[in-house]
């Protein structure tokens, strides 16, 4: 897949890196506030919500005609994806039950 990115958009493996890289430059910084936002909204409404944004980023990534709106489209699915592992971690808290190590 790399090298069809590369071929088809003009980029070097550099802008390459940095394309991929994207991805997490916003899906980090994130973890906090999507962490605030669980405690307020619940899961239920967010992980809908972060489901929409990771579908659009795909089919925008799937649909990009230049490299800005690769970036965009992984900027979006990294934003998406923010609130999975924090709503996972939510929804285990609150349905699993305590253990208790002796």
């Amino acid at each position: 897949m790399t090298g069809n990115l590369m071929s088809t958009f003009g980029i070097d493996a550099g802008a390459l890196g940095n394309l991929v890289a994207y991805y997490y430059y916003i899906y980090t910084p994130m973890q906090l506030p999507v962490g605030v936002l669980m405690d307020r909204y619940g899961p239920r409404r967010l992980l809908v919500f972060a489901c929409l944004l990771c579908v659009i980023g795909s089919f925008w990534f799937a649909s990009a005609s230049h490299a800005s709106a690769l970036g965009g489209s992984r900027l979006l699915t990294g934003l998406g994806s923010a609130f999975a592992f924090v709503g996972v971690m939510k929804l285990a808290s609150s349905w699993l039950p305590e253990i208790v190590l002796p």
